[in-house]
């Protein structure tokens, strides 16, 4: 069987030198001068699967020398919401994942301290259900706890745990042990006992090493052919590319990859459907530390920022604007809920943070095509209920508005709406109206004048909020349009007409 593994590179806390993953925590592990590593990266960057395969990795070695040195301990860190101290985490685990019960906890920490484990504490971000700072503290306290002199400690997590990398560098100074760095000597000797790496997106050669292992069992000539192939169609449809520097995505994508390769996939809109979907879901299996909000709320909340962002020509939000936003979302009053639901959706609604502490959606499509389900989902057009954002700050009220701020947002539109609504689309149409208008109108019965629709459209001269009263027009006119392509597919002037418009609306006729 082929490994299926793909060993992710990461950037040190400096942010100018890179490295494999798997390479620096080995060197990590053989250097007697840190104890604690911690590793961040977002949802689906591939953090719990390289650390599992880092403990797959020593845990075999262990057995084949004999249990010699130090022993490898893969301790999910969403135990700790149910558990709340470090003693009761280690018991629970040892219980029910290793099935040692009845033993106490001094006999674990004896073995800690003298230097015979290695903790592997995946998911920090996954501690608490309810997040303050106090909380957070908290939990990087119970950390250090587990850290000493001689032993080693890798910990895992989200960025966006903590509102910017400065509070992430003071909380992470508590998972340092007291015991064997006190007072102004423990801060001294930080940077040197704890670092923090960033998990980097894949690059073009990972992404197309990853596809190779995903087409296991076929021969090498086909599997090099299927995936050039496939790799070609990621870079033509619309950021998909983008969206496969992320291993979970790029999974779903592999997971998909005939129908894309072939064209049969449904357009990008219902692929961002499907992943969005897929996202939460993921997220949501993941325990009851994540039902503070669910995934049924937090899509809309994505939704609404998204389009908050966007009215504001915004591609980042503070994490000190974030709150206002949630409880204006949220209907929350007192400050303690509105600090959980702040921390909450800093972590588990497609968003990443900068060091400074500024808020973006993972991708920018992701934050165009929230955009797009907000303008379906106000004109009912979409299986999600909203209510409107207040625009009154904004002046963004009309298709040709929201045009000039996110063109690509009517991408994802067109797909949602299965018509176009994009202005470039029916200005290209109006330059054939006054030859072809007659010919459109003969095949789009009811229509009078299609002139008038075509012309709105264009313009971009339409409420957003009213576009459900035209959009069954614009499908009629599509529809129309389609017919009269293939009744005068053998007219030179059709043909001439068409090959102008092909860039911006071949994918809709």
């Amino acid at each position: 069987m082929v490994e299926r593994y793909e060993p992710l590179n990461i950037r040190y806390q400096d942010g100018k030198e890179t490295a494999r993953l798997d390479t620096y925590l080995t060197r990590f592990l053989e250097d007697n001068g840190r104890i604690v590593q911690v590793v961040v990266g977002d949802y689906g960057t591939g953090k719990t699967t390289s650390v599992s395969h880092l403990f797959y990795t020593l845990a075999k070695a262990a057995i084949q020398e004999g249990y010699v040195g130090r022993l490898p301990c893969l301790i999910p860190l969403q135990r700790f919401n149910f558990s709340g101290t470090s003693p009761s985490l280690i018991l629970d685990w040892l219980a029910s994942s290793v099935g040692v019960r009845n033993v106490l906890y001094d006999s674990f920490d004896a073995m800690n301290k003298a230097g015979l484990l290695t903790l592997i504490l995946d998911g920090f971000d996954e501690m608490a259900k309810r997040v303050t700072r106090q909380v957070r503290e908290e939990c990087f306290r119970a950390v250090g706890d587990l850290s000493h002199a001689r032993n080693k400690v890798i910990l895992t997590g989200r960025p966006g745990f903590f509102p910017d990398h400065t509070q992430m560098l003071a909380a992470v100074e508590l998972a340092s042990s007291a015991d064997f760095m006190p007072g102004i000597l423990r801060r001294n000797k930080l940077r040197s006992s704890v670092e923090v790496a960033n998990i980097e997106p894949l690059s073009d050669s990972q992404i197309l090493s990853f596809l190779s292992k995903r087409c296991e069992g076929e021969q090498p000539g086909i599997v090099s052919t299927k995936v050039t192939e496939l790799f070609k169609k990621l870079k033509a449809m619309y950021n998909l590319k983008e969206l496969a520097t992320r291993p979970i995505l790029l999974e779903m994508i592999a997971a998909r990859s005939s129908d894309i390769a072939s064209g049969t996939v449904g357009n990008v809109a219902d692929l961002y459907a499907l992943y969005t979907t897929e996202w939460l879901t993921a997220d949501a299996k993941k325990g009851g530390f994540r039902t503070l909000i669910t995934p049924e709320d937090r899509l809309p909340f994505s939704i609404r920022l998204a389009w908050g962002m966007t009215a504001d020509g915004l591609n980042a939000v503070h994490f000190s604007d974030l709150p206002d936003v949630v409880a204006r979302h949220f209907g929350l009053e007192e400050q303690e809920d509105i600090d959980h639901f702040a921390s909450d959706v800093r972590t588990c609604t497609f968003l990443i943070r900068t060091d400074d502490g500024d808020y973006s959606f993972a991708h920018k499509s992701f934050q165009e095509y929230f955009c797009a389900r907000y303008v379906a989902c106000v004109n009912s057009l979409d299986e999600i209920r909203i209510e409107r954002y207040d625009l009154d700050h904004t002046e963004m009220e009309r298709i040709s508005d929201l045009y000039d701020r996110s063109p690509n947002t009517f991408l994802f539109l067109g797909g949602i709406l299965k018509c176009p609504l994009s202005p470039v689309f029916w200005k290209r149409l109006a330059a054939g109206e006054d030859e072809f208008g007659a010919a459109i109108d003969e095949q789009c019965p009811g229509f009078e004048d299609s002139g008038s629709v075509v012309e709105a459209l264009a313009s971009g001269d339409i409420p957003i909020e009213e576009i459900s009263e035209i959009i069954d027009s614009a499908r009629i006119l599509l529809a129309g349009l389609k017919r009269m392509r293939r009744i005068f597919s053998r007219d030179k002037k059709v043909r001439g007409w068409k090959a102008a418009l092909v860039k911006d609306v071949a994918e809709w006729l």
